[in-house]
């Protein structure tokens, strides 16, 4: 399981020789959580990975940040709709979808509204009955939550996200564990 706080510690080696490469670290911050990178190359090698990494997780942040007022996941919350949804964002809800499926709904990324209500002494039996996965309806072209529903995908994206830079990174030529 992907920890919270560090959910991308990702060490790349460059296509140099290990003995002549000096590690080079970067640490950040991306969808709610401590990012930490390790690459076995001089900054001037890894400087440009860095960027790309960045990049990516810009990307992903935009898409699917429950901190960022603009993100896509922010915009669904709060309209209850999403027209034209990045693929990205289409591959993660069915990755959601899968996981609510083979856990037998115990896997709900539709529990967003009681971290809410606990967070803000609300009412958890309201924000109880805005849960169901089942009621999220997504195709190709819109996702709609029903009324009162919001989706958390923290835990679920965090690793998508690192899966992504790891593509990414591996598209540059490095080679990632």
């Amino acid at each position: 399981m992907i920890n919270r706080r560090r959910f991308l510690a990702i060490s790349a080696a460059a296509l140099t020789t290990p003995a002549v490469a000096q590690p080079t670290k970067w640490y950040g911050y991306a969808l709610g959580a401590e990012v930490s990178l390790t690459f076995d190359a001089p900054p001037e090698v890894a400087e440009p990975a860095i960027a790309r990494v960045r990049a990516e997780l810009g990307r992903c942040e935009a898409l699917f940040s429950l901190y960022r007022p603009e993100s896509d996941l922010s915009q669904l919350n709060r309209f209850g709709h999403l027209k034209a949804p990045a693929p990205e964002m289409l591959r993660l809800l069915r990755a959601c979808d899968r996981a609510y499926r083979q856990t037998d709904g115990r896997f709900d990324p539709t529990v967003q509204p009681i971290w809410q209500a606990a967070a803000q002494n609300g009412d958890l039996e309201a924000a109880r009955k805005t849960l169901g996965w089942d009621r999220v309806r997504i195709s190709p072209d819109h996702i709609a939550l029903d009324s009162g529903q919001a989706l958390t995908l923290n835990g679920i994206a965090q690793g998508y996200a690192t899966d992504l830079v790891t593509e990414v990174l591996r598209q540059a030529g490095w080679r990632v564990p």
